[in-house]
């Protein structure tokens, strides 16, 4: 180990050194990726200027400077090249885009000047290797990318092209020419911004080292040369790019074989170059049709005389695809790839069996050899999953299926199209009476490998199937990936009472420090490590904490909680009183060990139990510990526990009073292990002697723990639950009504029992109020509602396990999103115990979903996390009628709803006319690919206003999820200035096409509210699947689009369907609804128009917005 440690610091130390001389930070060598996607939303823009170039001169004179992630001027001399920026724009895919202009006097034959490091973030050196795009040697990729050139001279030509770096990640670091790749070349001026697609393939090798890090540049040439211009001649041009996206070209995943569009030509004597079976007089390949399913047959009717495999072998594809011309149907092999091969197969007549075999053509792309021509001894090993013995197939008079897995060689060349062969053997093959076999539905996928890597480093290796998409091409992709298969069993023991259970669990994680859980079971499209974690937790009916210590957290939150809080339990050499132990443990692996003396100072003392947890007001809680007696160590006097909260090296630490102390005589500590509980109602207080530290300095509950002799323990599994259970709720079956309920044990005489004392109940009940209220939840206030009892406590509304009582409180006709409840129980001790509040919410998920992403809109301003505000600060297109900003008087969060507001502004003084907010949208924050999508809003259904909320296709976040060159847009909510209706619609954006359901003839789908309807608040619903779009407005069906086919009349269709299943993102807008701006008129009479007298009282009023999703969907943020 020590002479491991000492050559990884001389390697670092190499590194170092090498960044003293390039003034870069060292950094670790990074793995090849599968690609990028670079929107520069993330990307750190560092270029060389000449300030900086200048200032480094100063201080190094000797030196070049290189750090920075583009050029822009020559690192040996300062001269200008041009000038990069990054530029801030809404429409960009990620709010910003990056900008050159070559100066027109500047250099031009420096290579380093048009490149720029191509990662997401734009890091040029560090020591993480996740921040370097590092493509594959010799893999073939595709690049889209979004650009713009002009103001290019005339004569000139722009290059684009790809460089690894070698040994630093920064432009000057691509001197070995042999890596450069050219992607395009002669590109021109394009006019405005233009989306294009291209396939570059990297160098089989790269030369110099680690790590290979992108660069991307765009070279001025001569045009019809290879040549840069010269220096001193004057070359300009604009170059913008707005995204990158890069993914490597991979082999067919998928494919089927039915034989129905099978085609069998048999090769030619002579030129063999075409056909899909060989031309061997033995080759008795046939399609037959049988119930109207085509099959695959061979039929012999005597002894045959070949003993090799080619008469036996057909190619494997949908088509029988068999010659160059037609080799993009063919099924190509990847070196070193896995793969699983499964067929169904009878076999009759004859007494043997059938030897299966797969591989590859070689020179050609016809069934005449084998690739490499190998002997049979170095054919390509198969291994039955199923249905065979080896590779062998016996007899079969029904249909039987068979299924194997086999590895295509790293070495082979040629065409590698999949070939297969069901060859005879002996005895069949000699059969007089000869033989049928029948051969169909073979599949075929390409594994990958997922390996499971657990927290002691034991790996695990799984191999499946992942998802391809369907393809043009009939028979490829189209399949449903395999699952993983992960342990997800829970092994749960309840014990003790109150009712407390240990869960155990296995968790799954992408990354080793476990903090992106496995979002999918699914197989990944290229081999995949996974980590996984053993998960414990003990629950009970009202715990609020545990705290147990084979993961224990030092800290609650990211309050200090005092030196105990920031160092956890305090040692010194001369006294060592904490150890986290795997001797004993009462659940899970760990347990504290604490050997403690008189003498000790109180700074060792504290054993923060909280685990997150904090102290709520005047709340009472029962804190239960389990203790068992360590015998190899001497034991006298007593152990006194006092609960309280805070605890530090001086003594900031508040206890719960006398009645959370409890004295154990060290003689009657057990060697077995035995609850303790102690209970505190946290009030909260400070310290006289510390006036500095506030009453949230002692919400981290603490035990402090003392002797008056010696004592050592084992401490394990502290729970900490309130005496009256948490409130939660819901609606009722009806959904008018809302259920709240809390509970509380009793030992089945109406008693609570406390610290082992017994308390008889006099009083319980629960209190609620609206969640925008801001009163204390107190009886007697203002909107606080209250239910109580003050006799037969017998009479609960439900009765829970181990002598838990459930109670309740009904709330009619519920019309709050959100209530804040807490419950009470009074005992006979004349104190008033209270549960925590919480806040009950009554929204309803849709069947089959589960609540992936929403926003309730219950802080103080908008979640920058999750809305981008789109046009804010600008004018509108048109005249300047309108000026658009989220100033927080035309859009503000506050009583826990989002309100969006319009105001006139009179022309004599302004000169814009009306005030509005800017858009909002999820614009670079949240994608996401079917689902079902509500919002809750109040929306001012007046003339002359415009209330929106829809959705875009957009790739900003999902990235390579967008598959079509077509935008889909759906509209939830449009109002159109009209007082009683919302219209919704889809559409179509290709090039400078448009087109929308609601539209051609066709009858738009729109909603009427009756009176006063208008006035209140509705539930606006999408569901979204890949085959339709369904609008609801509060749960009832108002709209329905079928997106498998066009909605345009035959010969009007405009761009693709698939558009409809591309991920898409949230806009939210409203503006006033002016004829200036070109607004159709849908009322006919033009009094849905924005004139000076348009009522703009009413906001826009935004409640929630939540989207559910279930299995088959997805969900893109960031």
């Amino acid at each position: 180990m020590v002479k491991f440690k000492k050559l990884l610091s001389l390697s670092i130390a190499s590194a170092l050194i090498l960044s003293l001389f390039c003034n870069i930070p060292a950094f670790v060598s990074a793995e090849p990726a599968k690609g990028c996607y670079i929107d520069f939303s993330r990307y750190s823009f560092v270029p060389l200027t000449k300030e900086k170039y200048n200032e480094f001169k100063e201080n190094n004179p000797n030196g070049t400077p290189t750090a920075g992630n583009m050029y822009d001027v020559n690192i040996y001399n300062g001269n200008k090249i041009g000038a990069y920026s990054l530029v801030a724009d809404s429409t960009a895919a990620g709010g910003k885009y990056l900008n050159y202009v070559k100066d027109s006097g500047g250099e031009n034959n420096q290579l380093t000047g048009y490149m720029f490091v191509a990662n997401p973030t734009g890091n040029y050196a560090t020591d993480g290797d996740a921040y370097h795009t590092v493509l594959k040697e010799g893999t073939a990729y595709s690049m889209k990318i979004r650009y713009k050139i002009t103001d290019l001279t005339d004569g000139y030509n722009l290059n684009l092209f790809a460089f690894p770096s070698s040994s630093l990640a920064t432009p000057n670091n691509v001197s070995n020419w042999q890596d450069r790749v050219n992607i395009k070349l002669t590109i021109g001026n394009t006019g405005g911004w233009v989306e294009e697609t291209y396939s570059f393939k990297m160098p089989d090798s790269y030369t110099g080292k680690d790590p290979h890090s992108l660069m991307l540049g765009f070279e001025p040439r001569v045009n019809g040369t290879t040549s840069r211009p010269a220096n001193g001649t004057a070359v300009t041009y604009n170059l913008s790019v707005d995204y990158i996206e890069i993914t490597e070209d991979t082999a067919p995943q998928h494919m089927e074989i039915d034989f129905n569009d099978y085609k069998i030509v048999k090769t030619a004597v002579g030129t063999a170059h075409i056909g899909s079976v060989n031309g061997h007089d033995e080759a008795l390949w046939e399609i037959v049709e049988e119930s109207g399913n085509k099959i695959m047959r061979y039929k012999s009717t005597g002894a045959l005389n070949s003993d090799g495999s080619l008469p036996y072998s057909f190619i494997a594809n949908p088509t029988g695809a068999g010659s160059a011309a037609a080799k993009a149907n063919a099924f190509i092999l990847e070196n070193g790839a896995e793969y699983r091969i499964s067929f169904r197969y009878r076999l009759v007549g004859g007494e043997g069996a059938i030897t299966f075999k797969v591989g590859a053509t070689g020179e050609y792309w016809s069934c005449n050899r084998w690739n490499d021509n190998l002997p049979a001894s170095d054919a390509i090993a198969l291994t039955a999953v199923s249905g065979a013995d080896g590779s062998s197939l016996g007899t079969a008079s029904e249909r039987k299926e068979a299924s194997f897995t086999f590895t295509f060689p790293e070495s082979r060349t040629g065409n590698k199209s999949l070939q297969v062969a069901f060859v005879p053997n002996y005895n069949l093959r000699t059969s007089e009476t000869g033989y049928t076999l029948d051969i169909d539905d073979i599949v075929v996928d390409r594994l990958t490998a997922v390996t499971v890597v657990d927290e002691n480093g034991n790996r695990t290796v799984q191999k499946g199937a992942p998802s391809a998409p369907a393809s043009d091409k009939a028979g490829f992709g189209g399949n449903t990936a395999d699952k993983l298969v992960l342990d997800t069993a829970e092994n749960i023991e309840v014990y003790g009472r109150p009712k407390a259970e240990c869960i155990e669990r296995t968790e799954y994680y992408y990354d080793s420090t476990f903090t992106r859980p496995l979002a999918s079971t699914d197989f990944p499209a290229a081999d995949e490590i996974i980590y996984s974690k053993k998960y414990f937790k003990q629950s009970s009916v009202n715990q609020v904490a545990f705290c147990g210590f084979d993961e224990y957290n030092l800290r609650s939150t990211g309050k200090n909680y005092g030196e105990f809080g920031k160092n956890g339990y305090i040692n010194t050499a001369n006294e060592h009183v904490w150890d986290i132990v795997q001797t004993d443990s009462y659940t899970g692996s760990k347990s504290m060990h604490m050997a403690l003396s008189k003498s000790y100072n109180r700074a060792r003392k504290f054993l923060y139990i909280g685990n997150g947890y904090e102290y709520e007001d005047n709340v009472t809680y029962k804190v239960t510990l389990r203790i068992k007696k360590d015998s190899s160590a001497e034991q006298g006097g007593n152990l006194k526990m006092t609960l309280g909260g805070g605890g530090d090296v001086y003594g900031r630490f508040i206890s719960g009073g006398e009645g959370s102390v409890i004295t154990v005589a060290a003689d009657e500590l057990s060697e077995e292990w035995t609850e303790y509980t102690i209970p505190i109602i946290f009030v909260p207080q400070t310290l006289e002697s510390q006036p500095d530290y506030g009453a949230d300095y002692y919400r981290g509950p603490a035990i402090e723990f003392d002797t008056d002799s010696n004592v050592a323990i084992f401490i394990d599994s502290i729970t900490i639950s309130t005496v009256i259970g948490p409130v939660s709720g819901g609606l009722t079956e009806d959904g008018k009504d809302l259920r709240i309920t809390s509970s509380y044990i009793d030992n089945g005489e109406d008693k609570v029992v406390i610290a082992g004392t017994e308390y008889a109940v006099v009083e319980r009940g629960i209190l609620a109020k609206s969640a925008n209220n801001t009163v204390a939840l107190t009886k007697g206030n203002s909107g606080v509602l209250s239910v109580k009892k003050t006799d037969g406590f017998g009479d609960y509304w439900a009765d829970g396990e181990n002598g838990e009582k459930i109670f309740s409180m009904l709330i009619k006709e519920i019309d709050d999103r959100s209530v804040t409840a807490r419950a009470y129980v009074k005992l006979s001790d004349g104190i008033t115990y209270y549960s925590p509040e919480s806040v009950i919410t009554d929204g309803s998920t849709p069947e089959g979903y589960s609540l992936v992403w929403g926003d309730e809109f219950d802080g103080t301003r908008l979640n920058t996390s999750k809305w981008v505000t789109v046009g804010a600060d600008t004018y509108d297109s048109t005249n300047s009628l309108v000026y658009y900003s989220n100033n927080g008087k035309n859009a503000a969060v506050e009583n826990g709803m989002l309100k969006l507001k319009l105001e006139h502004r009179g022309e004599s003084e302004y000169s814009y006319k009306y005030n509005a907010p800017a858009g909002l949208a999820t614009n670079g924050t949240m994608n996401f690919k079917y689902g079902f999508i509500e919002m809750r809003a109040k929306i001012p259904y007046k003339n002359g206003i415009q209330s929106s909320f829809w959705f875009k296709s957009d790739a900003s976040v999902s990235g390579a999820e967008k598959k079509s060159d077509t935008t889909a847009e759906i509209d939830m909510v449009e109002t159109f200035g009209l007082t009683d209706t919302v219209t919704p619609n889809i559409h179509k954006w290709y090039a400078k096409e448009h087109s929308q359901y609601n539209n051609d003839g066709r009858t738009a789908k729109t909603h009427k509210f009756e009176n006063g309807e208008t006035e209140e608040f509705h539930i606006y619903g999408m569901e979204w699947t890949e085959t339709e779009i369904i609008m609801y407005i509060d749960g009832a069906e108002y709209a329905r689009y079928d997106i498998t086919m066009p909605y345009e009349s035959a010969g009007k269709e405009v761009g693709s369907m698939d558009a409809f299943n591309d991920p898409m993102r949230i806009k939210i807008g409203c503006s006033p609804y002016l004829s200036e701006l070109g607004h159709y008129d849908f009322t006919g009479d033009g009094s849905g128009y924005t004139t000076e007298a348009t009522d703009f009282s009413q906001a826009y009023c935004i409640d929630w917005v939540r989207l559910y999703q279930k299995d088959g969907c997805e969900l893109f943020t960031k």
